[in-house]
């Protein structure tokens, strides 16, 4: 088993950190830009944002959401 300081360095590791509101905005200009899913993420390691591809289960999630939200209207 890893040990937390092992998985907080792959957690942390190269990621630049960010406040929630520049992590979002951010994020925005990084969707605009590659076309990709990219969302911004609390980190519970530094406390603080970053930005990232979600998991294919939070995409699905989403797009669900989407998807009810247009046939109720």
């Amino acid at each position: 088993m890893a040990s937390k300081r092992a998985i907080k360095r792959r957690a942390c590791s190269g990621k630049k950190k960010y406040n929630e509101e520049d992590a979002k905005r951010a994020s925005y200009h990084a969707r605009r830009k590659t076309g990709d899913w990219i969302l911004p993420y609390g980190c519970k390691f530094c406390k603080g944002w970053h930005i990232g591809h979600p998991p294919r289960k939070v995409r699905q999630a989403i797009i669900a959401k989407q998807k009810r939200r247009k046939i109720h209207g």
